[in-house]
């Protein structure tokens, strides 16, 4: 055991004061209660104490420097506590609520520097947000500086934001933590629950909530008798746990019972054990002989209870030679039929596979969650997540969720991947819009898609020679699977809605004259036509086709899968025809 941390000091000094401000002015206004406080702690027994940082920079609210006063205060009243004692201050850093959270960190880390810190803890954190970079250059400016990080986590190892604990703390020994691990959130038990899945060879830190708060008196309490706390922390201790401490609602009461359990105590070396693996796709799974041809074919899902047409639809699509259907989330934000639920259904009627395509709009982390479990039991493998347009699109009074981006969901997926479907994971596909105006920008965000774990894309639709060639620039950088959108237009009408109301959609201005006036035959004859010479053009640049059915005319796309196939069959593409040869 390296250290035992004290308990959480901002939760136990408000326990102790009507004080009204954040606790972190008390370095200011009451430095005797905060010494008091930090003493109380090491008589329990602790061996480490944090400054009462926590949230300085948001307790300066702005004001660089009364951050400066705080901080500074903070350093000497926990250093002037620890002196002649077994126990050693860190300077504590927990999240900063900013747009360039890196400056800040670095800035609050420049100042403990100055007053002579060197060690650190940066506690309670839900994503990276900056923190990492902070972490790196703290490490290549003082080499020497002992560095913990740790993570604010629930029940099933997840931050508020999406992120996984096994992944977070890999990536912060990578960026040069001395220690990783989780703190805040769990009570003891569940907390112990997730050291159980670590490899606590390598050093963790655990830190666990006294329990779960309850309100008694208007007050914010947790209840959980420092016994129970301390039998579930010794517990940690014997997995191996490197640092041992308290979180929100720990008081010196609960230090000195794990103390008092840890003095009779002879921890054994934990023997190695092997950490469940973290489902990442390998270049050998990501890597697609250029031949192979995937076509994927959109249906929309109801807007109403009347599935026939849909149903229909899909039978259709599985007796062609397309290899999935994909059902979009509520498109532009109009409620439509769960496409989770849909793709299920596909799968049962039509016997084709199915990709839901998943949005971060509407649903938390729970009912993601929820979701994908209820699609992996009903079969579904695939999933295009996305972050989703915006209700405010909508007539009606919703409100966005929007707990995480695209990245983070990604990220998400590729977590349960590992911890709930590793028989058979998720292919994860991702979008890239080969419109975009800056598309070096969008091709780094298609890798950040490939780091947090997707597997393969989805482009918007293709329609012009500058998409073309953004088309072949992805093929060439990312090296994952893409499958090229390809959009038939319904008619005239349909293609200047989409041309001015769609984001990312670009047609000619000449496709669109030529729809005018012309009838429906016409219209399907200009339509496939003009998809298939983009097909033609773009054939050798990508793995497969994602063809969005227009306004229900399966028909279009039914043609565009059938002139596909015959492409393949032709031994058109370069690999198929030299191996002949």
């Amino acid at each position: 055991m390296k250290y035992i941390f004290d308990g959480a000091t901002g939760t136990y000094i408000l326990s102790l004061t009507h004080y009204k401000a954040a606790p972190e002015r008390l370095c200011i206004d009451d430095a005797q209660l905060v010494a008091r406080v930090h003493r109380e702690y090491i008589e329990a027994g602790a061996t480490a104490i944090k400054t009462n940082t926590f949230a300085a920079y948001s307790a300066a609210g702005g004001d660089g420097a009364l951050l400066g006063e705080i901080i500074g205060a903070a350093w000497r009243i926990a250093a002037d506590a620890c002196a002649g004692t077994a126990a050693v201050p860190f300077a504590d850093i927990g999240p900063v609520p900013c747009d360039n959270a890196a400056a800040a960190y670095d800035d609050i880390v420049d100042r403990f520097l100055a007053l002579g810190a060197t060690r650190f803890l940066f506690e309670t954190h839900a994503t990276d947000n900056g923190l990492f970079d902070c972490v790196r250059r703290l490490r290549s400016i003082r080499s020497d500086a002992e560095i913990i990080v740790s993570f604010a986590v629930g029940q099933d190892g997840y931050t508020a934001l999406g992120g996984f604990y096994k992944h977070l703390i890999a990536t912060a020994r990578d960026a040069g933590a001395d220690i990783a691990g989780i703190n805040c959130v769990c009570g003891p038990a569940h907390m112990l629950e997730l050291l159980e899945k670590l490899d606590t060879t390598l050093p963790v830190t655990a830190m666990p909530n006294a329990g779960y708060p309850s309100v008694s008196g208007g007050r914010t309490v947790y209840i959980d008798s420092p016994d129970y706390f301390a039998q579930r922390a010794l517990e940690m201790c014997r997995l191996g746990v490197a640092v041992v401490g308290g979180c929100c609602g720990t008081t010196p009461a609960h230090i000195r019972a794990l103390t008092t359990l840890l003095s009779k105590e002879t921890l054994p070396q934990p023997e190695k054990r092997q950490s469940e693996s973290v489902y990442i796709a390998t270049k050998a799974e990501t890597a697609y002989h250029k031949c192979t041809r995937t076509i994927a074919i959109e249906l929309d899902p109801p807007a109403d209870a009347d599935v026939a047409a849909f149903d229909e639809a899909a039978r259709l699509v599985g007796e062609s030679g397309a290899g999935y259907v994909t059902v979009p989330d509520s498109p532009l934000a109009r409620a439509r039929a769960d496409a989770v639920a849909l793709s299920a259904r596909v799968q049962r009627v039509a016997g084709i596979r199915a990709i839901p395509h998943m949005t971060c709009r509407d649903r938390n982390q729970i009912a993601l969650k929820g979701a994908l479990v209820a699609g992996w039991i009903e079969g579904l493998r695939s999933v295009l997540a996305v972050t989703g347009d915006s209700a405010a699109r909508s007539a009606v009074d919703a409100k966005d969720v929007y707990g995480m981006n695209s990245f983070g969901l990604i990220a998400y997926i590729s977590s349960l991947n590992e911890e709930l479907f590793a028989s058979e994971p998720y292919e994860i596909f991702a979008a890239l819009n080969t419109g975009a105006q800056n598309f070096d920008a969008e091709l780094a965000r298609a890798q950040k898609k490939i780091d947090a774990g997707a597997s393969g894309f989805m482009t918007q639709p293709v329609f012009t020679e500058r998409q073309a060639d953004n088309l072949r620039r992805a093929k060439e950088a990312l090296g994952a699977k893409i499958l090229a959108g390809i959009m038939p237009v319904a008619g005239y009408k349909n293609a200047c809605f989409l041309q001015n109301e769609v984001a990312g959609i670009e047609l000619p201005d000449s496709f669109i004259e030529s729809l005018r006036g012309a009838d429906a035959e016409r219209t399907r004859e200009l339509s496939v036509g003009y998809c298939r010479g983009v097909i033609d053009e773009i054939y050798n640049s990508c793995d497969g086709f994602y063809i969005m059915t227009p306004r229900k005319k399966v028909r279009f796309a039914l043609d565009l899968a059938e002139y596909i196939e015959n492409k393949d069959k032709s031994g058109e593409c370069p690999c198929c025809s030299s191996a002949k040869n």
